[in-house]
């Protein structure tokens, strides 16, 4: 369990900074792929209240 976690947290700092790439160059497309995933990557990390706020 604890290494899901450690990977899950990896993944939403790399989204995280995906997103921030995509927003600084204008690309919406990817930019919201980057914010499904985050989504996702919220809800599985148990968080259903962040998962909604992306």
């Amino acid at each position: 369990m604890a290494r899901r976690q450690k990977y899950l947290d990896q993944a939403r700092a790399l989204y995280l900074e995906t997103l921030a790439i995509c927003r600084e160059i204008g690309d919406h497309r990817r930019e919201a792929r980057a914010l499904e995933q985050l989504s996702k990557t919220a809800r599985d990390q148990g968080d259903p209240t962040q998962a909604r706020g992306h």
